[in-house]
């Protein structure tokens, strides 16, 4: 059910591994309510995970490639996560915020890293969830997403039970977020959470470009979004009429040397 589990495991280093097909957690390391230091200090380095299809019953699961839960201090580095798309069975659909992620912290997870990394052509991108008030640092990666409806891109949020996230989003691409609910598109947020730092992305081609964001945003690339802004308002050094694709992002993890964007 779970490919690569690591249950209450501190230390570990996971390298150079490839992970497909029907699972609920690609890579996963799992701790404790209450307990998060009983899965900490875990690395997976170039890694990849392929979760090619999901049957979706009313009894489902979460989904993801990359997860800490319930853990803290576990990083990923230079993954890639391609390919997530998911098959219906039943009568009924997956519950609104059912998440279906790239990267994915949840249940007091804190001190979360992804840097280097690669979602390509999954569902959703990085979500965040009763994280902890520890920062969760989302760096230096590209989440080009399938066109299909019901894509987002970065959310975090905090329900009841959560103690206040605060996120990182930093030099990042966010492409093709085109879902329908209230946060879907590039960055969003949701209940009490919070974005500690978002700048330097280029979020192209979503629904919306940062939503709701309660918190620090500045000298992001807006375009093509279908509204760059929702809930909130430009902040200083973001640009929103220039094309990344014409003007310097030639490949997805560089800024071409002289071009506009390379400032």
């Amino acid at each position: 059910y779970w490919h690569f589990r690591y249950d209450k495991c501190n230390y570990t280093l996971t390298e150079d591994c490839f992970a497909w097909g029907r699972s609920a957690y690609s890579f996963v390391f799992k701790g404790e309510w209450g307990n998060y230091p009983a899965s900490q200090y875990n690395i997976v380095r170039r890694c990849v995970a392929r979760r090619d299809a999901h049957y979706y019953a009313p009894e489902g699961n979460q989904w993801a490639s990359f997860v800490s839960y319930n853990g803290d201090n576990n990083y990923f580095q230079n993954c890639i996560s391609i390919d997530g798309h998911y098959i219906y069975v039943g009568t009924v659909n997956p519950p609104p915020h059912f998440e279906r992620n790239a990267f994915y912290v949840a249940n007091g997870g804190s001190h979360y890293s992804a840097e280097g990394c690669l979602s390509i052509n999954d569902e959703y991108g990085v979500a965040t969830f009763e994280s902890g008030a520890s920062p969760v640092i989302f760096r230096n990666n590209a989440c080009v997403l399938s066109s299909a409806v019901g894509t987002r891109g970065i959310h975090h949020r905090n329900g009841s039970g959560g103690d206040g996230n605060a996120v990182v989003i930093e030099n990042c691409v966010i492409v093709n977020g085109k879902g329908k609910d209230y946060w879907d598109g590039g960055i969003g947020e949701g209940g009490n959470a919070r974005l500690l730092s978002g700048k330097n992305n280029i979020i192209y081609n979503n629904q919306y470009g940062l939503i709701n964001v309660n918190g620090n945003h500045s000298y992001n690339v807006l375009y093509n979004n279908r509204s760059n802004y929702k809930d909130i308002g430009y902040d200083i050094g973001e640009v929103t009429d220039k094309n990344p694709m014409t003007n310097g992002l030639k490949y997805l993890v560089r800024i071409e040397t002289g071009s506009y964007l390379s400032g």
